[in-house]
């Protein structure tokens, strides 16, 4: 074949056998004339002549004519017409279709672009390495001829090229109003896609379906219905085999088939797919999705081991080779042919037959390539026999039924914690969400996607812009087309199965019976998975052509199609006499040749997948991408291999390699020591971890726990008696939640990589700050505020002035401040964050610590710092200012004894925590001793002098009063009846009352009920000696008057 091309601006598309009938009808004289304009160029990957058309053939008077054919829109409405004059871009097919070259002359008219498709020589065969040759080998960015703009591919072919094909999906989302991608069945569409990104446009489907010849049926006394199961498929196939279905007066066979891998599979699928692994919740909906729980057919997806060990397979192929021996390659073998259900079909001989969609339509339609072929006399030239002569009128015999689904089905959680396949269980299917969530009356149905049907993709390497651009425009037309006009395609959208489409395959030919078997079929394949469809996807995987190739040899090559004396079950002479697993004469042999097959078989599959780039680990990542599956980095699928205790599986994907042991002997050191005993021994003696002394923190920090929540329940307890009250109770309270606060950033402090995992550690670096700061602001702001409302008090007392202190009007440092270090703590959280790492002393020796990637932390650091020294600082001056009042109302002396605790431990603490910075255990030990001195000494200083007040006799109470008066000149005195004096003042959780000083407004009614209310117990009886000339005492003299004028003022009255 030649590719023909004319030198000047007309072209035309001619074949071989065209040409040499104008050879023969043309004059000798015109060869001369008739080879000047053509040159023809041999390929060899061409079975026909390229359709070239140029510009001239494009008339855009007719573009309505030329591009709205077939009822289609897209050229018309997006201005497509004479759009690619001038453009051209090749297309590279597989195998011939006798509509391409209409549909591509059809369109190059229509655009006048200039549109070639090219045959593979080697077919479909060859189509894997012709894509990795074009498009490039994914490892080798430089690879890749580059010849042509576009493929028409399938999908196992995907995998080794789909980082060189361009992503559909903008164009799609553009053309959507044409191509309606949501309307192309679900498994299609996952079949082309990898993670989101979609790589080729499905125009096809390919799914296993039976069909099966009701006259055959109804001749035998067979209910007229298909077998629901794969079992019922094997019983009637044996039942049927040796009876005379054609009237030939020999015996026939039950139902016919072509040994093939995708065949056996759906055998495989109804048994294994039965979408429940792995699920943590039985009642969670998405235990319904197979493939996002990690499994399919072909390989385990934590361990990538084949699932070929298992009593599911065994008993797919037991039931796959009893069909076998039923059907015709019971005589095709034993005669030297081939075993195949397209030469074996047409003979009539077929009680039904195991086999794709399009093939299957060309064998029960009559008149079709592979339809039965009707007997006739040869004499007479009359029909002696015809299929379906024995049915009824409107009756057809040719008909279409789903895959038979399985009763049987493994229970893929019964295999222990091993996940160990030898061990999974074959149960009865129930309609339930535990064995079979989507069983219809017991079966679980499970159509097997074979390949996935033909999809068109676009070189996104070498193809030029403009070229993918027409390529495209070609598809999303070739979308739009009716089914019956597309090459190379069946059914494969939802909307195919509408009654309009029903219209167009009667006008085609087809019976009505065969087109409700079809929709009925694509019915039930076409439902999404959360419509209750349960599809089952081919090995879409790099090096798939190996693997089935392996399968293939190894299944039907040796096993099953391979002679006893060979060591397979066949018996090449008489196929009747081959090893049969059902009799017991004979299970012995099929079991030793079934187990050399396994083992083989999986020996194989370790080969290839050793042999493909990255190996095994890189394989298993592959395989989960084409699950769709949460991508996992390799060192967890590593230890996710660990933990199942597949220790096979650990040295087969090289996971020592790439795990840290050092890390798994920290956090998984039962594990690794069962792969390797005495490998984490090494580790374990120099890793200088915390071990048991942090039960020691732990039990320090629920001390000092403890001890804050027992002050803060006494506190609410007294909270209404008198030293309490004058303590303010809020206050006290936030300050024992300060110190809980501050006293758990020890349990951060305890967490190193013998307790957790790296992000545990990770975590608890950065929890310690913020429990440590937070905890310190809320203890020192707490005291700041509580002490500068006792002085802000005294202070407008001892300037006569009227004035009203709340507590919401000193909590505002406080807020400040807390503030202020959550802020900081934000910033450095995402600015520059502690994290875990291991540092190496020698060679021997390492040790673990919290520490920064940057030095932005210090910067944090020093301004945390800063911020809760100068809340400490604020609490110390306001309890320097209040250091002569009544230790009732301020702590300040205890604050003081509280600061020089702290700072001897800062000056201990700090230099000895850097100087054992290597010595987790010690530096562990330092940090916690002195949080909790600090918190424990804090809770004493402050509530211990509280309790012994508060247990005092309320008469001998005087320092109180004495201290503020002896301070604050301007208290209020009375004398009393006794003659005494009486110095008064009220302090506690009435401080938000107005406190008054004594003044000369109003009445003296008024301001003694003024005095007398802000005047309150404790009383001091004795009279206390005070300088004339003081302040205090010229304050007491006008009392004495004033108090000695009301009471002339009463008398009088």
């Amino acid at each position: 074949h030649t590719t023909c091309t004319t030198k000047n601006e007309d072209s035309y598309s001619v074949s071989i056998m065209g040409l040499l009938r104008i050879i023969t009808s043309t004059p000798l004289l015109l060869f001369p004339f008739l080879f000047n304009g053509f040159t023809c160029e041999a390929q060899d990957v061409s079975a026909q002549c390229d359709v070239v058309i140029n510009e001239k053939n494009c008339d855009q008077s007719r573009c309505e004519e030329l591009c709205g054919l077939y009822g289609t829109s897209f050229l018309i409405d997006k201005g497509k017409c004479c759009s690619h004059i001038g453009k051209s871009a090749t297309l590279l097919a597989f195998e011939e279709a006798e509509l391409w070259v209409p549909r591509i002359e059809e369109f190059n008219r229509c655009t006048g672009s200039s549109v070639k498709i090219t045959y593979l020589e080697e077919g479909e065969d060859g189509m894997a390495e012709a894509l990795i040759r074009d498009v490039g080998d994914p490892d080798n960015p430089d690879s890749g001829e580059g010849i042509y703009d576009a493929y028409i591919v399938q999908a196992p072919w995907l995998p080794a090229v789909e980082s060189g094909l361009a992503s559909l999906n903008d164009r799609i989302k553009e053309n959507d109003d044409y191509i309606n991608y949501q309307d192309i069945n679900p498994a299609s569409r996952d079949a082309i896609s990898w993670n989101g990104t979609v790589k080729a446009l499905p125009l096809d489907t390919d799914y296993i379906a039976i069909g099966w010849r009701e006259d055959v049926f109804k001749k035998h006394g067979l209910p007229l219905i298909p077998p629901r199961t794969v079992e019922e498929l094997v019983e009637i196939s044996e039942k049927l085999n040796g009876l005379d279905h054609n009237d030939d007066g020999e015996p026939d066979w039950g139902f016919c088939l072509t040994p093939q891998v995708n065949y056996f599979y759906s055998f495989v699928a109804p048994i294994f797919q039965t979408s429940l692994r792995q699920c943590d919740d039985a009642n969670d909906k998405t235990c319904s999705n197979g493939r996002k729980t990690g499994q399919n057919l072909f390989f385990d997806s934590d361990t990538f081991e084949p699932l070929i060990f298992n009593e599911g397979f065994r008993l797919a192929l037991k039931l796959y080779w009893r069909l076998i021996r039923s059907s015709n390659c019971q005589t095709q073998i034993p005669a030297g042919e081939k075993c195949s259900r397209k030469t074996a079909f047409p003979t009539g001989r077929c009680a039904g037959v195991v086999s794709m969609p399009g093939t299957l339509t060309k064998m029960i339609k009559e008149g079709e390539k592979y339809s039965i072929k009707p007997r006739v006399n040869i004499t007479t030239n009359k029909t002696i026999w015809h299929p379906g002569q024995n049915l009824e009128s409107g009756s057809y015999w040719g008909r279409r039924a789903r895959m038979p689904g399985s009763k049987q089905v493994i229970k893929w959680n019964s295999g222990g914690e091993k996940k160990d396949q030898k061990l999974l269980a074959l149960v009865d299917c129930e309609e339930n969400i535990n064995n079979c969530p989507h069983a219809e009356n017991g079966v679980n149905y499970s159509p097997f996607f074979s390949e996935g049907g033909e999809s068109y993709a676009l070189n996104g390497k070498q193809s030029k812009p403009i070229s993918r651009d027409l390529m495209f425009d070609l598809f999303t037309w070739m979308s739009e087309l009716p089914i019956t006009k597309l090459p190379m395609a069946g059914q494969y959208r939802k909307s195919h199965l509408f009654a309009e489409q029903s219209d167009v395959l009667q006008d085609a030919g087809w019976p009505e019976v065969m087109i409700n078997d079809l929709f009925a079929v694509l019915d039930v394949y076409f439902l999404a998975e959360e419509d209750g469809g349960h599809p089952v996807q081919d090995l879409l995987l790099l090096g798939f052509a190996d693997y089935m190739g392996a399968l293939d040899t190894e299944l039907h090559d040796k096993l099953l199609l391979g002679a006893i004396e060979n060591g397979g079950l066949l018996n090449t002479t008489n196929v009747s006499q081959s090893i049969d697993p059902e009799n017991k004469a004979d299970s012995e042999f099929f079991d030793s040749r079934y187990d050399t097959f396994i083992n083989t078989l999986a020996s194989k599959y370790n080969n290839i997948t050793s042999r493909i780039s990255g190996g095994q680990l890189k394989q298993l990542e592959r395989w989960r991408q084409s699950l769709n599956l949460v991508w996992k980095p390799p060192t967890e699928l590593c230890t996710n291999v660990l933990v199942l205790k597949d220790y096979t599986a650990f040295d087969r994907l090289n996971c020592l390699s790439v795990v840290d042991i050092e890390t798994l002997c920290l956090t998984k050191k039962e594990y690794v020591e069962g792969y390797n005993e005495g490998l984490c021994g090494s580790y374990a003696m120099n890793l200088n971890q915390i071990g048991s002394y942090r039960w020691v923190g732990f039990g320090l920090a629920f001390i000092v726990i403890i001890l804050a929540i027992c002050c803060a329940v006494w506190t609410y307890i007294y909270r209404n008696s008198h030293v309490i009250r004058a303590s303010q109770p809020p206050f006290l309270l936030w300050f024992c939640l300060g110190v809980i606060i501050m006293s758990t950033a020890i349990f951060p402090l305890s967490i190193d990589d013998s307790f957790a995992s790296q992000r545990g550690c990770n975590i608890a670096c950065m929890a310690s700050p913020w429990l440590f700061f937070p905890g310190f602001a809320v203890i020192f702001s707490a005291l700041f505020s509580k002490i500068w409302r006792v002085n802000r008090l005294l202070d407008g007392a001892s300037n006569f002035k009227r004035i009203k202190v709340t507590m919401l009007d000193v909590i505002w440092p406080f807020v400040i401040i807390l503030v202020l270090n959550l802020c900081l703590l934000l910033g450095w959280n995402f600015g520059d964050p502690l994290v875990w790492i291991r540092v190496e002393r020698d060679d021997v020796n390492s040790y673990g610590i919290c520490a920064a990637k940057g030095n932005v932390w210090i910067v944090f650091v020093v301004l945390l710092t800063a911020v809760n020294i100068g809340a400490m600082v604020l609490a110390c001056v306001q309890a320097y200012k209040a250091r002569a009042v009544d230790d009732a109302l301020s702590e300040s002396k205890y604050i003081g004894l509280a600061m020089m605790s702290m700072l001897e431990m800062a000056i201990i603490g700090i230099p000895m925590m850097i100087i054992l910075k290597d010595n987790p255990s010690a530096k562990f030990a330092v940090a916690i001793g002195a949080i909790t001195i600090i918190c424990i000494s804090l809770l004493l200083l402050i509530f211990v002098p509280k309790r012994y007040l508060s247990k005092q006799n309320p008469s001998n109470r005087r320092s109180l009063g004495r201290s503020v008066v002896a301070h604050r000149p301007s208290m209020a005195m009375s004398t009393d009846s006794t003659g005494g004096r009486r110095q008064s003042m009220t302090m506690g959780s009435e401080m938000s009352n107005e406190y008054n000083a004594p003044h000369c407004r109003g009445t003296l009614d008024t301001l003694h009920n003024t005095q007398e209310e802000y005047i309150p117990e404790p009383t001091i009886e004795e009279p206390v000696s005070v300088s004339p000339n003081s302040a205090e005492y010229k304050l007491r003299v006008l009392a004495d008057q004033i108090l000695e004028l009301k009471k002339l003022l009463q008398e009088k009255e």
